[in-house]
């Protein structure tokens, strides 16, 4: 008897935190069709998953094509200090290293075990130090098979996430791609329309005179 009382005890546990993983992704995907800015989108979906796995630091990294740079998007940080902030603040994109990097390689990289794990690039390394995590989940925010950035999550617990973790946040990082790439056209289309406007402003000028 006490075998089954345990068995569904595990059961209602396992339902409660499938529910609460959906609840997230809906929330997640919420934001990212929302009208908020991508400042706010990101902040607040690194937020809902920070809270949703209890991690201990979370971070996103855009590319940012006119610098050439992955650099990190301080306002969705959580758990990283601002020295830590200023010491790893981008990645450029023709270091011979960066293709190896998860938004270079587009690859998820798990790890349970950061300070010994040798697979660590020297681009994470100084981050994996400073935060002293163990574990970390870092997911490429893809759009049409073309790399935006990179979602990270970590835990100074030794094997603190698993492969079903990885993918309740590739599903999320997904979203969030949507969403940045979504920004960009409406920037590119707000720069059109600027330059449309002054372009019809600098035809009716020369037309008065």
């Amino acid at each position: 008897q006490a075998a089954a009382i345990i068995e569904n005890v595990l059961l209602v546990q396992q339902a409660r935190g499938r529910a609460q993983r959906a609840d997230a992704l809906r929330r997640i995907a919420s934001l990212a069709g929302s009208s908020g800015t991508l400042t706010e989108i990101l902040k607040y979906s690194v937020q809902e998953l920070g809270n949703l796995f209890q991690a201990d630091a979370g971070a996103i990294f855009l590319l940012d094509e006119a610098r050439g740079a992955l650099r990190l998007s301080r306002e969705s940080s959580f758990g990283v200090s601002e020295e830590t902030n200023n010491s790893f603040i981008q990645t450029f994109v023709d270091d011979p290293n960066y293709r190896y990097t998860v938004s270079g390689s587009q690859k998820a990289f798990l790890s349970g075990r950061m300070s010994t794990d040798r697979r660590i690039l020297p681009a994470y390394r100084p981050l994996a130090t400073a935060l002293k995590m163990e574990s970390a989940i870092v997911v490429p925010l893809i759009i049409r098979e073309h790399s935006v950035g990179e979602l990270m999550l970590g835990s100074k617990k030794v094997d603190y996430f698993t492969a079903y973790d990885l993918q309740i946040i590739s599903t999320a990082a997904g979203q969030l791609a949507t969403a940045v790439e979504s920004t960009g056209l409406l920037n590119q289309t707000d720069d059109s329309l600027r330059r449309r406007v002054n372009q019809l402003s600098a035809l009716t000028h020369i037309s008065r005179e």
